[in-house]
Parts: structure tokens; C-alpha cells; sequence
């Protein structure tokens, strides 16, 4: 009945060091959900194989959206041209506003016509002109420097992203 749970349990426990006790219920009064396990089958429960990350996202911004703005900035397709083709030794002086990109030259793929960086995470390069509408979806739950940067680095990038954040959240 609960295997499929106790997998689940099992996969997010193991990022974790611990040691299990036992412990008599008159040795403790607080009750935790590991305490009290379900009474009878649930089925609609054990149904799911696995555990999946969600990443289709029912937002503003989209993959439409990003590529119709794609179209209008100069840096990105010139990223995307060096990508395609190959990136120079060097910049040229006209090419100096592609250096943050140059000095992670072979971090970026391009995938639905857009760039991605890949680090830890594959993180969507959104252009310049949607900084201000990822930001204000970023600040939605009223979040501080932190949190935002934390979700901004799961899911886009930009240069001085930091900042930006920075300056809205201060």
C-alpha cells in the first residue's frame, strides 16, 4: 500500500544525514505526519511511479513571448549567431556589450530558437527588453533579495541580474 510513498520518502531523505530513533509515544507529546499513517488504501496516492519536477509553467512570460522578443534584440541574436558559428578569439571594441556572454562562452546552447545558459540549472537568457516584467514576477510573493535570487537562478539569467534584483527589492 505504501511502497511507492516510502520510495518518495526515501529519495528526499537521501540529501540528508540523519539517524532514526525510536521513540515511545509517553516519551514524546508532539505528533508528526510520520506518526500517523494513513488508515486504509489510497489508492489515487500509490498511483504515481515516480516523483517529476514541474516544468511546464502557465505564465506571462512564455516560450511564444520570449522568441517575439528575441527578434528585436541585437546582443542575443549576435550570441546566438557566435554560437551557431563559432565564437572569436576575441571581441572586437564594437562587440564589447557581448562580454559577460563571451566570458561564458561555452555555457550557452540554444534550444526553441533561444539561448540557455547551463550551469547547475538550464536557465533561459531573457532579453533586455523583459527584465523589468521577469522581475516583477519575481517580486510577486513580496519576497526579499534572496528568495529572488534564488528563484532567478533556477530559471533565467541576464547580466547583472544580481543588481537588478538588488535594486528592485532594496
Amino acid at each position: 500500500m505504501s511502497t511507492h510513498r516510502l520510495q518518495r520518502w526515501a529519495i528526499i531523505w537521501m540529501s540528508y544525514q540523519f539517524e532514526i530513533q525510536y521513540r515511545r509515544t509517553a516519551d514524546h507529546s508532539n505528533a508528526d505526519a510520520l506518526s500517523h499513517l494513513s488508515c486504509g488504501p489510497d489508492p489515487e496516492f500509490d498511483k504515481f511511479k515516480c516523483c517529476h519536477q514541474q516544468e511546464n509553467y502557465d505564465t506571462p512570460i512564455n516560450v511564444e513571448l520570449l522568441q517575439q522578443h528575441y527578434k528585436d534584440d541585437r546582443v542575443l541574436n549576435r550570441v546566438k549567431t557566435f554560437i551557431l558559428e563559432r565564437w572569436p578569439s576575441k571581441l572586437s571594441s564594437c562587440d564589447m556589450d557581448l562580454l559577460p556572454f563571451f566570458r561564458r562562452k561555452y555555457a550557452f546552447i540554444i534550444q526553441n530558437n533561444l539561448v540557455y545558459l547551463q550551469s547547475n540549472v538550464t536557465q533561459v537568457v531573457v532579453p533586455n527588453s523583459l527584465h523589468q516584467s521577469v522581475l516583477k514576477l519575481l517580486h510577486e510573493g513580496h519576497w526579499g533579495v534572496v528568495k529572488m535570487k534564488q528563484l532567478a537562478r533556477q530559471h533565467c539569467w541576464w547580466h547583472q541580474i544580481d543588481d537588478d534584483i538588488e535594486k528592485l527589492a532594496a
